[in-house]
Parts: C-alpha cells; structure tokens; sequence
C-alpha cells in the first residue's frame, strides 16, 4: 500500500456558500485518502472590535436598512454562524461516513488558522472576492494564510469537477515533489487525466521528464507531458483551459505562484498550492 500525503485534512468554516463548498470536498477527500477531518470556526476578534465603533451598522440585505451593531448583537451573530457551521461538519461527516472534530477559535482570523494548520497536512478553505463589513476583500483571508502557511492549500471557490483533468506544474523542487504525489491522489479521487506541465525550458526538459516519468511509475490515473515557463502565466492559463482542467496543483515555492499572486486568484479552477519541507532536489530542478 502507498504511503497517504494526506492524513489530516482542516477545512475552514464561515457562513459563506464558498465555506460549504470547502467543506463537502475536505470531506469527500477526508473520505477517498482515509484521513482525519476537523473543522474550524474563527471569531474574528477585529469584527468584535469594530463592532464597538458608534458608526458600525450592518444593511440587511432584503430590506437594505442600515442597522446599528452592538458587541452583544456580533457575538451573539458569530455563535449562531459557529453552531451553524459545527452541525453543517457533524452531518456531513456522517454522510461520508467519517469521523470529524470541530474547533472553535478566537481571535486574528489568519492567525487562527495557520495555528490550527500546524497540525495538517492540508488546510481547504473558500475564497471569495466580496467586501465584509470591515471593508476589506474576503480573499485577503485567503493571501495571509498562503503567505504563513507551513502545510498545503486547497483553495474552492467551485467544486471539484469528476472527470476532467488535474493539472500539476513541476519543477523537480521539494514543492513540485509534493506537488506531484498530491497531484495523483486526487487525480485517482477524481477519475481525472493527470496534465503534467514541467516548468523548464531547453536541455533542462529532458532530465526533468525523466525524474517526473520516474516518480509517476506506478500512478493509478493516465499522463501526458507539457511544458511551460516560468515566467509565462499566461500560457499556464491556456494550457488549463485547453486540457478542461477541473484543478490546478503547483508547489507554492513555484515562480508562477510568488509572482502571479493577483492572476493565480482569478483562475477558472480551483488551485492547490503544495508545500513541503523536505530539501530533495532533482535533475532538472531549480
């Protein structure tokens, strides 16, 4: 039996549709990769502290009254959202079949969860591109987790779509390794053709190929090979587009992640970004 690259899943819950979507997919992976499910509620405490401003108002949005918000009025919203989100995990947990915990936290929502991430081999969170109340983008959540994080991210604003393709850049660094392996695993849960687009140009390709040929030996899903350079996003994007790709998987060390943070958010596809610790490098590998 193959060693699991994912053995504890955490996914972070809030009351958006985006959250729901992360949850159902952590659980179905949780469910396909035999791995432990916890599930994590943040009490933002900077919405607490703008809630004790005297201009803070909420708008309801059938009515589009403008509404003052109290402290007690937040905390009592944030228990309801947290109750919500806790039953949400517990029947979804039971509809796979799995066992899931719940945590509730407080305090800075992204130190929150890179915390409780310390603990995962990978963390499932939405992303959304909406204002809250503080005025900020919700996705910003979403960038102060990638930027701290010590364990992969898989980052839903869709589903995962059954399938299609699953497209990996790889590099040979220890984070396109990761990259890779994770790369096959959900390619097996998805029924999905594994796109495998090596980040090199010229007379490092070959070797490259041949460490990639080497690691895929004994993968359970259908390759092919492609190539792409490091600074051409752009083509990364065609290239998703062309082979239908249902998800992207690149290691969050990769140059078309550190340097296309704005274009990587607005990709058609659901992204996972792979982070490992490991210091293995191969031929062909930057």
């Amino acid at each position: 039996m193959k060693p699991r690259t994912v053995r504890r899943i955490l996914v972070a819950l809030d009351a958006s549709p985006q959250s729901d979507v992360a949850l159902e997919e952590a659980a179905s992976l949780a469910a396909r990769l035999e791995a432990e499910l916890t599930g994590i509620f943040v009490v933002d405490s900077e919405l607490m502290r703008l809630s004790a401003l005297p201009v803070a108002h909420e708008t309801g949005l059938t009515s589009a009254r403008r509404r003052p918000i109290s402290p007690e009025s937040m905390a009592r919203a944030l228990r309801l959202q947290a109750d919500r989100t806790r039953v949400a995990l517990e029947k979804t947990a039971r509809q796979h079949s799995l066992q899931s915990s719940f945590r509730l936290s407080k305090g800075n929502v992204v130190a929150e969860l890179l915390n409780a991430a310390g603990q995962a081999d990978l963390l499932t969170m939405g992303i959304m591109g909406h204002m809250d109340i503080t005025g900020r983008r919700l996705g910003s959540t979403a960038r102060g987790v990638r930027a701290g994080l010590s364990c992969s991210l898989l980052l839903l604003a869709n589903s995962l779509r059954r399938g299609r393709s699953v497209v990996v850049v790889y590099s040979g660094s220890p984070d396109s390794i990761k990259a890779l392996k994770l790369a096959v695993e959900l390619g097996e849960h998805l029924n999905a053709e594994l796109i495998v687009l090596l980040c090199a140009e010229g007379e490092a390709l070959k070797p490259l190929r041949a460490a990639a040929e080497e690691r895929l030996a004994d993968a359970g899903i259908p390759f092919v090979f492609e190539h792409v350079a490091a600074d051409r996003f752009d083509e990364l994007r065609l290239l998703i587009q062309r082979h239908e790709g249902s998800l992207l998987v690149i290691g969050q060390d990769c140059e078309l992640v550190t340097d296309h943070e704005d274009e990587l958010d607005n990709l058609a596809c659901p992204v996972l970004l792979a982070r490992d610790g490991q210091d293995e490098i191969e031929p062909g590998g930057g």
